[in-house]
């Protein structure tokens, strides 16, 4: 199916399953729903599941750069796919943000919202730290562990940041030294536009459930802690591996766990 311009439809049946459940599926940085495709295999084939696609993920358009924005682009297009609730809806990192803002928006409108699911979603503004000011922390953690406990804060509240950055950069200089492309520009603007969207919203309080799942290796004061202030009811799962990378949760070697949870919260 495509959309306007001949570009591919934003929502996407990527498991028909039997129509009594339906798991919307929200793109992290990148724009699509590839990412998602080991959890959609270890998860049950009676589930329907659909997946969103960003704009601008496809070069023809442009990157909506703003959270609330792709919410009132998409609700519509779920609606035409799913005109009855419950709704409910998954997102991996940035993709967390976004499926909240869509399922606050549509329990705010009515539909019934019964899953909110974000996976190693870092609370938008946590670089203003919500929970204690990272100055007063470090401070803190010094004259109580000294140089040591600052350091282990340092490599867990940004270290999982810093590493991508790390590797992207080794990646870049490999590639001059062998003169291959450049990274996709496409995947370069969805990115840096994934990044100002998220550090822009602001999360509206939700009264219902919200299920946060941690990988082990991140900060629970990044993805989990700061959740509470906007959730009246955030359920914790913590998975062992990290955010990216060759252990991240959502790898193929991992996901079980996390398809096991799932599974439970969508059949109760």
């Amino acid at each position: 199916m495509q959309s306007s311009a001949g570009s591919p439809a934003l929502v996407t049946r990527l498991q028909p399953g039997d129509g009594r459940r339906t798991l919307i599926l929200c793109p992290p940085g990148g724009g699509n729903a590839l990412k998602y495709v080991p959890l959609i295999d270890a998860l049950p084939d009676e589930l329907t599941i659909h997946g969103l696609r960003l704009p601008g993920s496809d070069g023809r358009d442009e990157p909506r750069r703003s959270i609330r924005t792709l919410s009132e682009l998409l609700i519509p297009e779920i609606l035409r796919h799913q005109p009855n609730g419950p709704y409910r809806l998954f997102g991996w990192s940035t993709g967390g943000l976004l499926a909240y803002d869509l399922a606050t928006q549509l329990d705010r409108a009515g539909h019934p919202v019964d899953l909110i699911a974000l996976a190693d979603t870092v609370f938008p503004g946590r670089q203003d730290d919500v929970i204690e000011p990272r100055g007063a922390k470090y401070q803190r953690l010094m004259s109580e562990e000294g140089v040591g406990g600052v350091g282990r804060e340092f490599v867990q509240s940004v270290g999982y940041r810093v590493r991508p950055l790390a590797a992207r950069a080794d990646r870049l200089r490999a590639a001059r030294r062998n003169r291959a492309p450049k990274p996709s520009s496409i995947e370069t603007t969805m990115f840096e536009a994934a990044h100002e969207a998220a550090t822009s919203y602001r999360p509206p309080p939700y009264a219902g459930t919200v299920v946060a799942y941690r990988a082990s290796q991140t900060d629970a004061e990044l993805t989990v802690e700061p959740w509470r202030t906007v959730a009246a009811d955030l359920r914790t799962v913590e998975l062992d591996g990290a955010h990216t990378g060759d252990d991240s949760i959502m790898d193929r070697r991992r996901v079980d766990k996390l398809a096991i949870d799932l599974r439970g919260r969508l059949q109760a």
